[in-house]
């Protein structure tokens, strides 16, 4: 072992690799500066690495431990419980058995949703059922807060870095939540890219 570098790292030369940027010895043909943006199930970082041919360097790094995909299943979870509370007068929220079935439901309309433009959730406790209609735009304003977090921790990462958003080559998407449609919209807004 010759070093071992950091998750963003690994990303952005997996990344430059396999876009054509890195020469037979794995150094960047050319400078760039990646940022990469890694919303995972648990937890959401951002760093800006810069890429010159012999050195990787990074130049800002945040993030946030207690932001993740799992943010979003809770936020579509209590939509639907508190919906189901109103209609049938209790909540799901209360019995493990149906808040397992209820989260279990939520995580696969997020994922759904990623791919289609509307779902059903499927709620069901003490006997009774709730097939809640959810679109995406209706998920994305839901989760507009959540979505919020991460903008402000890239844009303190660039500030750090005194740098702007024409300073930034390219932007990775790491992590299974950065294929909610909503990531990707929000980044190329805020980038140009």
């Amino acid at each position: 072992v010759l070093d071992i570098v950091n998750e963003p790292t690994a990303a952005a030369l997996a990344f430059g690799e396999a876009a054509g940027y890195l020469s037979d010895d794995g150094t960047p043909r050319e400078m760039m500066r990646v940022l990469v943006y890694d919303l995972g199930g648990g937890t959401f970082d951002v760093t800006l690495l810069e890429l010159r041919p012999g050195d990787v360097r990074t130049l800002a790094t945040d993030g946030d431990t207690h932001l993740g995909g799992y943010d979003w299943d809770q936020q579509l979870a209590e939509h639907a419980a508190d919906l189901f509370a109103e209609q049938h007068g209790a909540d799901p929220r209360e019995d493990p058995g149906s808040l397992t079935r209820l989260m279990r439901a939520v995580e696969e309309a997020k994922h759904t949703l990623s791919i289609r433009n509307r779902t059903k959730i499927h709620v069901e406790h003490a006997g009774r059922i709730l097939d809640v209609l959810m679109t995406r735009d209706q998920f994305k304003e839901l989760t507009a807060h959540l979505l919020e977090r991460t903008a402000y921790t890239v844009g303190e990462v660039l500030r750090v870095a005194g740098m702007t958003w024409k300073d930034v080559t390219k932007v990775l998407l790491v992590g299974g939540s950065t294929r909610m449609p909503m990531v990707p919209e929000m980044l190329e807004k805020l980038t140009g890219i």
